[in-house]
């Protein structure tokens, strides 16, 4: 018989009269902690109906909290054409995985390119009939494809291994039950109560009569894990049955024009008025060059144009 020497001393001291009754409401206190913990977060999330001020309050908050990371930058990549768009929806299924990225909004695809070495950025679930279920800064929302089709977005399409057709419609009834819930700005994966886009795609997975298990990775590889677009391609025993072969160095050459334009403020900037000219003039051009790109391309002079999304 093995014993742990440790954990043998342990028993005895606790086991003793006096330690015992410490040790015991010690251990009911942190279980009355975590109980009222989860109670106040169930509450909480309760209280966030779709429709009620509490919710649209808390929906314009997230909205404003991670829309500042969705500056747009003008790009040589066109909207998606047609041949491709046929192909994509010749090859999709409903229940099929869906991996995009916009070459428009640099910040989201470099995170994601250092976190998580992928070249893609957004996730969603195909529900059938152009349709997908998708979890955006303003919650879990259906969105035609056309949106992201008409946007200099790439693609790529990956099909799970689900065991048979129930298992597909128990996904995609598992995604509509979700429409209406808040952004998970927390990226915590400990409940379903609110969904970032990946994972939306994870609890729908894994919902199903007979699970598919995405697997986590580890930010940077060594902290904290989430999931990401590459974890999908992971899953054993799926397939990716279309991809635009699209790689992130291609995003950063779409957007060459402005890095150029932004460069030569800060050289003429340098010039004039020396170091803080330089990083003045980078910053200045730089946003003067998007501003009008983006009126050329979208039609509203600003780096954070308004797409309804």
């Amino acid at each position: 018989m093995n014993l742990d020497p440790i954990k043998t001393i342990a028993s005895k001291i606790s086991s003793l009269p006096g330690l015992r009754k410490i040790f015991g409401k010690k251990e009911v206190k942190e279980s009355a902690t975590k109980e009222s913990a989860t109670k106040e977060r169930e509450e909480a999330d309760d209280s966030f109906v779709p429709g009620s001020p509490a919710y649209e309050k808390e929906r314009d908050r997230i909205s404003s909290l991670l829309g500042w990371t969705l500056y747009r930058i003008p790009t040589l990549t066109k909207t998606v054409p047609k041949e491709e768009r046929k192909k994509i929806m010749d090859v999709l299924k409903p229940g099929d995985i869906i991996l995009e990225t916009e070459d428009a909004y640099p910040i989201s695809q470099w995170t994601e390119k250092v976190m998580f070495g992928t070249d893609y950025t957004h996730a969603a679930v195909y529900e059938g009939n152009g349709y997908i279920i998708e979890s955006v800064k303003d919650g879990v929302k259906r969105t035609h494809l056309d949106y992201y089709f008409d946007r200099t977005c790439h693609f790529a399409v990956i099909r799970p291994p689900y065991k048979s057709k129930k298992d597909v419609k128990a996904s995609i009834a598992y995604a509509r039950n979700q429409i209406g819930k808040l952004y998970d700005t927390k990226f915590s994966m400990k409940d379903d109560s609110r969904h970032y886009c990946h994972e939306l795609v994870k609890w729908t997975m894994e919902s199903i009569p007979h699970p598919i298990k995405v697997p986590v990775i580890r930010a940077f590889g060594f902290t904290s894990r989430m999931i990401s677009a590459k974890s999908f391609a992971k899953i054993d025993g799926a397939k990716m049955v279309y991809s635009s072969k699209h790689k992130y160095w291609k995003s950063m050459l779409s957007r060459l024009p402005f890095h150029l334009s932004a460069i030569a403020g800060a050289v003429a900037g340098g010039i004039t008025l020396g170091p803080l000219g330089a990083i003045a003039g980078y910053f200045g051009a730089g946003a003067l060059y998007a501003a009008i790109g983006n009126k050329m391309q979208t039609g509203q002079f600003s780096i954070y144009p308004k797409d309804g999304h």
